[in-house]
């Protein structure tokens, strides 16, 4: 059933099986998604393909894999000039770096994420970088950096309507709060230990006003892990202000939000066990379930976890009195720190090298802009000057007016043409259709070459019968070329689809129809021949 899907189908496939949990279905999608992605060279819908794998790996704590997936998708979204998903990847990439504690990486990851998020057409696009980055600062001790990082995507998340995304970002934020509070609250003079819990107690309100005037959002299936987060927070707030009851309570009522869903969530809740037993003064069990978490944290290569376990044990020994143990073990936490950051050591100048790669494109981009780019095979424009041009129409405010069209036309069995044939059989073809493209067009329409076997039209001024009508022309044409002056017994057809702009279209979303209709007209097509 599923080799029946169109691209765009398999993607949106995906994102629903990821949404129920399902990671061996998303997975096996995404695979079929990005082979049939790489047959036509769409590295966009390649780029997406491994952006769900990345997904499903990090849910399932394989953080390695998971950044190995988000660098190969952060490279074929730049060749292919798509901002909006290379802000993804760059998100995705610093989670997962966050969590094998790579602190400096994740935050210059971040960084770049969120710089490109502000110049990025996608509205949320400044939402979905500032969380990660948040939470990666959060988890390095800038904690000023991080409550500015979120309060940018807070603001943008308020201003787009968004009370799902706001009472996300209000959870994590007071989740931040909670992780700047484990790591400095013992050190503090009391006057400051009061002001630092005030803090998170104001975090935690923040996050329960954004979660009422979400309507569904405490109770969505979808949201447990926020629900989870959230009350993860509370059982902390209420071990430091020395209510270790309450805090037992609370924990008891949160365990089952993510039981079997998230390791390194039932791992933050163990976390939360050792601290609530540190506060009623069972320090052994403490001990015990720190130490645990340490072993569990590793073997799942969450080593920010791992670390936030063993600042606990630390703490516990020295209440023991067992100083030198507990030293001992903020060795090891150095010693893992340092073996983290040699880990990406190479990739730690990427900080420095943020500004320099910006201004590096912006160069680019104003030194191509000046000059029209074509394809090498059929002196059509190319697929960058088509996104081009379309982005600068979709940018204008009478597109509405303007009524322009996108058509795509793909020529039908172009591989087994070429099995057949050969593959100059084949480029013959492709010259000849579009050198019936330059005929039947009117001028001011730019066709251009979008993949492999694929043409990609910007019609002006051209409504749906207009649309239709070239469609039309065009499939005449080549139906009524005779292709056997190129080769004996060759027979050429061609499948098109086309699509209205509309306003606030991305060239994503506009190719994204015209794909689905190119395959709607395929079916179709079969259908009538069987």
């Amino acid at each position: 059933m599923t080799s029946l899907l169109s691209l765009d189908e398999l993607d949106t496939a995906c994102q629903a099986q990821w949404r129920e949990g399902a990671l061996d279905a998303c997975r096996l999608l995404a695979t079929q998604l990005r082979q049939r992605a790489r047959e036509v060279d769409d590295t966009a819908l390649e780029a997406r393909a491994l952006l769900h794998l990345a997904r499903c790996d990090l849910r399932a704590c394989n953080y390695l894999q998971a950044l190995e997936f988000t660098d190969h998708a952060t490279l074929l979204l730049r060749q292919d000039g798509g901002t909006d998903g290379e802000v993804e990847a760059l998100a995705l990439g610093c989670t997962a770096l966050t969590a094998l504690q790579r602190l400096d990486e994740a935050i210059a990851t971040g960084t770049l994420a969120l710089t490109l998020a502000r110049q990025a057409p996608q509205p949320l696009a400044t939402v979905i970088a500032a969380d990660p980055l948040g939470l990666a600062l959060a988890w390095s001790g800038q904690v000023e950096a991080a409550e500015q990082t979120f309060a940018e995507g807070m603001d943008r998340a308020r201003e787009r309507g968004r009370g799902d995304w706001l009472a996300h970002l209000a959870i994590h934020r007071a989740c931040g709060r909670a992780l700047a509070t484990v790591l400095t609250l013992d050190d503090e003079p009391r006057a400051q230990r009061a002001s630092l819990l005030d803090r998170l107690g104001q975090g935690i309100e923040d996050a329960l006003s954004s979660c009422e005037r979400s309507p569904g959002v405490p109770n969505s299936v979808t949201q447990r892990p926020g629900r989870f987060l959230l009350g993860w927070v509370q059982v902390l707030q209420a071990c430091w202000a020395g209510e270790p009851a309450l805090a037992q309570r609370l924990l008891t009522q949160i365990r089952p939000l993510v039981h079997r869903e998230r390791g390194w969530l039932d791992l933050l809740a163990l976390c939360a066990s050792a601290e609530v037993a540190r506060a009623a003064g069972r320090l052994e069990e403490a001990e015990a379930t720190a130490r645990g978490v340490i072993t569990e944290a590793r073997q799942l290569s969450h080593l920010a976890l791992a670390d936030l376990a063993a600042g606990l044990l630390s703490r516990v020994l020295a209440a023991q009195g067992r100083h030198a143990a507990a030293l001992e073990v903020e060795r090891e936490r150095a010693r893992s720190r340092r073996q983290a950051r040699a880990a990406g050591l190479a990739a730690q100048r990427r900080g420095a090298e943020v500004d320099a790669d910006l201004r590096t494109r912006a160069l680019t981009a104003a030194a191509t802009a000046l000059r029209p780019s074509e394809d090498s095979l059929t002196g059509l424009a190319d697929r960058r000057q088509f996104v081009q041009r379309t982005e600068s129409l979709l940018l204008r405010t009478d597109v509405e007016r303007a009524r322009c069209s996108v058509l795509l036309v793909a020529v039908a069995d172009a591989q087994a043409m070429a099995a057949q044939f050969g593959p100059l059989v084949r480029d013959r073809v492709l010259c000849a259709v579009a050198a019936m493209l330059r005929q039947q067009l009117r001028s001011g329409d730019l066709p251009a070459r979008w993949t492999h076997d694929e043409f990609a039209i910007l019609l002006h001024r051209s409504g749906r019968e207009e649309s239709s009508r070239i469609c039309e022309r065009l499939t005449s044409a080549v139906n009524g070329h005779d292709w056997s002056a190129i080769a004996p017994g060759l027979q050429v057809r061609v499948h098109n689809g086309h699509s209205l702009t509309r306003s606030g279209d991305t060239v994503t979303a506009l190719m994204h129809r015209c794909d689905d209709a190119l395959h709607a007209s395929m079916r179709s097509r079969l259908q009538v021949v069987a």
